[in-house]
């Protein structure tokens, strides 16, 4: 979509407005420098957050790039809190650990403060 938008603004045939044009241009490099700016924060985060063993453990998860590693060491009081990768996934709350009883069965999250991001 990024690169296909100059070449529909460039289409003479494509009936769009001159103001709609001027818009969706104004918006495209808008979008463009977003990008830039995600690449730099990015590079920055990685730079600074690659100092932790953690980080790199981090990144071989599947799915968590340098943004998600970094807010996770920057929640994180000691990465050492976990025994294993499950209490860890139920800290990031992707399962539960069960506490039974008699009577009752419940199911809370593992080892933080429920806060927002």
């Amino acid at each position: 979509m990024r690169l296909g938008i100059p070449y529909i603004l460039e289409d003479a045939e494509n009936q769009l407005s001159v103001p709609l044009c001027r818009l969706l241009c104004r918006q495209h490099a808008r979008l463009l420098q977003l990008d830039t700016d995600i690449e730099e924060i990015t590079s920055e985060m990685t730079t600074l957050a690659s100092h932790y063993r953690s980080f790199n453990t981090l990144l071989t998860i599947p799915g968590v790039g340098p943004i998600v590693a970094s807010m996770i060491l920057t929640a994180l009081n000691d990465t050492q809190e976990f025994k294993n990768g499950r209490q860890f996934a139920t800290w990031l709350r992707l399962t539960l650990v069960q506490f039974s009883s008699v009577q009752q069965r419940q199911h809370e999250s593992f080892g933080r403060d429920q806060q927002a991001w």
